[in-house]
């Protein structure tokens, strides 16, 4: 925990360095001049580098302008990402020309033009990004369930602010729609606030997932920021059985091995887990279906002989090139893999943290199992 806070202050940092190097260079830039404008630019600056720290550690009293505010928060974030590339990509070519003693090749009108168009791309890439986000699409694996059974595996759904009612409402309609079997929840169901979920009534929506032979979940990293124990509380109010470190048997079908978060000390190995279950004394007779949030404890999975494992966490990146660092430090990073006897998929997740988009990565997902 103590080198996350040293990572995120870092971030905020690069943050505000970035921000105000983007704004500077797009005043310059600007066909537009004048002290009013400066000061603008200055402000807005100064309002959104404070903003989202602020955010995370303060409410305001309306939920809806709160949320609203994380938006336009979260979506400067990422515009200041791509706006920064472009701006050092700007300044490298100038400072070639200028080493090479070129003239500047556009000025007057043409600048002005390409002010425009370079935000005119900008804005229509965080639009095609939030477009990837809200449409999410279906996933199909085949792992050799018995008969017709169907199971359905959901993962990162972050409730809260972000991903409200009226998301969730389109989450479990989709769902529903299904007929599953089972469901899967593979952990990150709530955000970072668990009254955030009270206040807007989210249970209610829950309770109408439908699932014959039942819906089971595990806990992720965000279950265990807001509070993991009542968090884990109010998610088998729900009606879900939640697996901590433990199994549960789907008559017919498949063992479902459900694991504590990484985040968790203390965690029980997969042996231990086992051992400890009522099943522990008993010749493994079906399919074994490991739940783990994150796709972390590959080389353990394969040595107990799991048969498929289901994990998330990773988002699939969300966002390029961010997406390549998370693909460098993950060895699963996003779909199906095999390692020995056992398969692994591993969800982009049907909800996101933080910004609402998702740029040059998959889009957001539910996965069905037959």
């Amino acid at each position: 925990m103590k080198y996350f806070g040293f990572f995120i202050s870092l971030l905020l940092v690069i943050y505000g360095l970035g921000n105000f190097y983007v704004l500077y260079r797009g005043y310059q830039w600007s066909p537009l001049h004048g002290p009013c404008l400066k000061w603008a630019f200055i402000i807005w600056g100064i309002v959104m580098m404070l903003s989202l720290p602020l955010m995370n550690m303060f409410s305001l009293p309306c939920p809806r302008l709160q949320a609203f505010w994380m938006t336009i928060s979260y979506s400067w974030l990422v515009f200041v990402l791509y706006a920064l590339m472009l701006v050092l990509i700007a300044d490298l070519t100038g400072g070639l020309f200028r080493l090479f003693h070129f003239r500047d090749m556009i000025s007057g009108t043409g600048r002005s033009i390409l002010w425009f168009s370079v935000l005119a791309l900008l804005l229509g890439l965080l639009l095609a990004g939030n477009f990837r986000y809200r449409h999410f699409t279906r996933k199909e694996m085949h792992v050799g369930l018995p008969g017709s059974v169907k199971m359905l595996a959901i993962s990162d759904l972050h409730l809260g602010l972000l991903t409200d009612n009226s998301r969730l409402e389109q989450f479990v309609g989709a769902i529903n729609k299904e007929k599953p079997d089972v469901i899967l929840v593979v952990g990150d169901l709530i955000d970072r606030s668990l009254e955030q979920v009270r206040e807007q009534d989210m249970g209610s929506l829950l309770q109408k997932l439908e699932a014959p032979m039942g819906i089971y979940a595990v806990p992720g990293n965000h279950e265990f920021y807001a509070k993991e124990d009542e968090a884990l509380q109010w998610i088998a109010e729900q009606g879900i059985v939640v697996l901590r470190d433990s199994v549960v048997r789907i008559p017919g079908v498949a063992y479902i091995l459900g694991r504590e978060d990484h985040s968790v000390a203390g965690r029980k190995t997969l042996l231990q887990v086992w051992e400890n279950s009522a099943f522990g004394s008993l010749e493994r007779d079906l399919p074994l279906i490991v739940l783990d949030h994150q796709p972390l404890g590959i080389a353990e999975a394969v040595e107990y002989g799991v048969d498929f494992q289901l994990s998330g966490h990773t988002h699939a990146g969300q966002l390029w090139p961010v997406s390549l660092l998370v693909r460098k430090v993950n060895d699963l990073f996003y779909g199906e893999y095999t390692r020995g006897k056992t398969r692994f998929y591993v969800t982009s997740g049907l909800g996101i943290w933080g910004p609402p988009f998702r740029i040059g990565v998959p889009r957001s997902e539910y996965v069905v199992i037959r």
